[in-house]
């Protein structure tokens, strides 16, 4: 009985160690994928095409509604 407690015990320590190396892995082929897929903008410019069309609407005073698909 006492082994089974060993064994439970070093698992959960075992366990953290691999739940890190997934998520780690995990994000890093999202960050490959995210630079190397066709089509990618940059945050900064999605948010300048973003803020011309706001000004565009509100200059031809149309009601403002920003789309997350375009």
């Amino acid at each position: 009985m006492g082994g089974l407690g060993l064994i439970l015990g070093v698992d959960q320590i075992l366990e953290r160690f691999r739940t890190v190396l997934n998520v780690t892995g995990d994000l890093a082929a999202c960050t490959v994928m995210n630079r190397h897929v066709e089509g990618h903008k940059e945050l900064e410019e999605e948010l300048r095409e973003s803020a011309h069309y706001e000004a565009v609407q509100r200059a031809e005073e149309e009601d403002v509604i920003v789309s997350t698909s375009r």
